[in-house]
């Protein structure tokens, strides 16, 4: 039976590569290694062992390896085993990049954990990002020992094994977490084994994410080379959520990277918390929006953020964490758990040792640092799960604000047919308000497709990881329950996104009801600048002029002079009607001024002639209907006729048949 299943082995190995190895060695319990080479003899001590090739495994490993390579379904995810004995600890206790360094090598810390050949086109756009944000720079200035050590750079650090802490746990400064990292992780024989770490960044900067590059582990390089490369891009939609095997089948790693947006309202007064760090051509790292056309009261500034978390090693009792978050919009609070005055001790304070010790912040200080995890697949759910509720509190929040200002605007009446007289100013006026309205319809158009094709790629992001990475997680009681959760919140997002739709829905219709109802006034040939004549004050007297001159109706003088004689005085009538308006109420007016001027300078007392009743032309007897009240009583000589000059016949409605733009 050994031998004949030592031949089947030798055969399937050399004809599907090392994965079936993998599977065959946690089928028989074998340690890893190369089965080609086993031979009868350790085949028949490892039988003696109690490790029996039975006639079930010969068939599973004849039938189901062949047949699975073929399908393509051997995923090294599926093969990894959580509960595998830890071995070669030892390197994990000298920082790798610094040891390479020490011996000579000609390189940098950067340089060797992005390890770039002469010619890749990596260079140009890693490479780059990471000399722009800094980072190579910070670590020329520690390995100089200088180190800024700011509050802002400053870590979380936590180190346990089971229920056993290091002394130097909470919050540290980077110079004290360069120290930490060159002691041993294991083998340490003043603290105990540090075989769960676990560090927060609260607000990532160059210096913080260079002491982690300094001290880099050989099983870290190629976790944390991707880890911090799509932290630190500048590029926002870039969301994921990945379970990968690593350093050839040795260590897992799972990580996500949540790109999102957070919306504050403040006082006008008050100064916008821009983010600090900046690059080495001035832009900051995350950038913010002032939504000047959604607040006017107010400000509205909408802020880009990003949450990156990693957790990569062994098995389920050998591991490391890092979460990276951009704090940079919180406003300084002792008592909030996201940012790094919660954690931080203060000698005035009894609790802040407490709070640095005793709660984690990758859970926003919900779950205590101390607790036993039984799997670390549900620490990492448990992490995205309280990142999840984070996300979906500040999109309520967000579309909460932004329906609410968007339909403030939308529901309030933007034309509107008044009788008052119109100017020329006051036509400039309505056009102004409608660009307003225009630029305002375009901005909050780009505003939201932005949010939600961010919203829109967070989602997608939770759906590739359900039909990808999930498949290959443990199955326990615990873990399926926060996977439910999981689901729970990803359908209220969907919620806000399909919120987000309809509000969209909302200005478009508003957009398409704004070029209707403003129809030619809103056209860029309302007006001649700087001239302030319309298209129908020159083109009309012209066609006019050039249609009479056809005509010949003007026949005892030349047809030139026809035309621009009458082209002149029909220009000179026009240049008098103001464009969108009725002429006949302003030309009203003038005559009522010459009226009143008529009758005030034929005053009865001088004159010895009166007038029964304030006799007035036809023309102006149509004003009857308006001021009724007044035109009654003065009828019926109640009481004397009392001039009314110009200025308060401005105020009065008069026909106008044009609707006009009112703000």
């Amino acid at each position: 039976m050994v031998d004949g299943c030592h031949d089947v082995v030798n055969r399937h190995a050399c004809d599907f590569g090392p994965q079936p190895v993998a599977i065959i060695c946690q089928t028989s319990g074998l340690e890893e290694q190369s089965l080609p080479k086993l031979t009868a003899e350790k085949a028949h001590s490892l039988e003696a062992s109690s490790v029996k090739f039975t006639t079930l495994s010969y068939c599973s490993i004849r039938h189901s390896i062949p047949t699975r390579m073929a399908q393509g379904t051997l995923d090294p995810r599926q093969s990894f085993d959580w509960e595998r004995s830890t071995f070669g600890l030892d390197s994990e206790n000298e920082p790798w990049a610094e040891q390479v360094l020490l011996e000579g090598a000609e390189d940098t810390p950067l340089n060797l954990l992005l390890d770039i050949p002469v010619h890749s086109p990596r260079t140009y756009y890693q490479l780059e990002r990471f000399f722009a944000v800094g980072i190579d720079a910070a670590l020329v200035d520690m390995r100089a020992g200088q180190f800024g050590n700011s509050r802002e750079s400053s870590l979380w650090f936590h180190d346990s094994n089971k229920n056993q802490p290091r002394s130097y746990n909470g919050v540290i400064s980077t110079q004290k977490v360069n120290d930490v990292l060159k002691q041993k992780r294991f083998g340490n024989e003043t603290e105990p084994d540090a075989c769960i770490r676990r560090l927060h960044l609260f607000h990532p900067t160059s210096e913080s994410i260079g002491v982690l590059i300094l001290n880099l582990k050989p099983t870290e390089r190629s976790v944390l080379r991707d880890f911090f490369w799509k932290h630190i891009k500048d590029e926002m939609n870039q969301n994921s959520i990945r379970f990968d095997i690593g350093t050839g089948g040795r260590i897992f790693s799972l990580a996500f990277h949540l790109s999102s947006f957070v919306l504050r309202i403040v006082d006008l007064e008050v100064a916008p918390n821009d983010d600090p760090r900046k690059t080495t051509d001035g832009k900051p790292w995350r950038k913010s929006r002032k939504l000047s056309f959604l607040c006017t009261e107010q400000q509205a500034i909408l802020y880009e953020t990003r949450h990156s978390f990693a957790l990569y090693g062994f098995n389920k009792s050998v591991w490391t964490s890092i979460f990276l978050g951009d704090t940079y919009y919180y406003n300084k609070d002792p008592e909030n758990q996201d940012t790094v005055d919660f954690y931080t001790e203060d000698d005035d304070d009894e609790q802040s040792e407490e709070h640095s010790v005793k709660w984690d912040p990758s859970t926003i200080g919900e779950v205590e640092a101390g607790k036993e995890w039984p799997h670390v697949c549900d620490y990492f759910l448990g992490v995205l799960l309280k990142r999840f509720n984070q996300i979906h509190e500040e999109w309520a929040y967000t579309l909460f604000i932004i329906q609410k200002q968007i339909l403030i605007h939308v529901d309030t009446p933007r034309t509107m047919v008044e009788l008052m007289p119109v100017s020329y100013d006051s036509v400039l006026r309505a056009m102004q308000h409608i660009q307003k309205d225009h630029a305002w319809f375009g901005e909050t158009d780009k505003l939201l497709e932005l949010l939600i094709h961010m919203l829109r790629a967070i989602i997608a992001s939770w759906n590739a990881f359900r039909d990808d990475g999930w498949a290959y997680f443990p199955t326990s009681h615990r873990i399926q329950s926060t996977f439910r959760q999981l689901v729970n919140k990803i359908k209220d997002l969907e919620e806000v996104l399909n919120d987000f739709h309809d509000l969209k829905d909302r200005c478009i219709q508003f957009g398409k009801k704004l070029k209707r109802d403003t129809g030619f006034q809103a056209g860029f040939f309302s007006s001649i600048q700087p001239f302030n004549i319309t298209f129908g004050q020159l083109m009309t007297p012209v066609a006019l002029s050039a249609a009479i001159t056809q005509t010949q109706i003007i026949s005892f003088i030349a047809p030139w002079v026809c035309f621009l004689f009458v082209g002149f005085g029909l220009f000179a009538l026009h240049w008098h009607i103001e464009p969108s308006t009725n002429p006949w109420p302003r030309w009203g007016a003038s005559m009522r001024i010459a009226y009143n001027r008529v009758w005030e300078d034929n005053d009865p007392e001088d004159t010895g002639w009166s007038c029964p009743e304030p006799w007035r032309p036809w023309w102006l007897n149509r004003s009857a209907n308006r001021w009724p009240a007044q035109e009654s009583a003065m009828l019926d000589g109640r009481q004397p006729y009392s001039r009314r000059p110009y200025t308060e016949f401005q105020g009065q409605p008069l026909s106008s048949p044009h609707p006009v733009y009112t703000s």
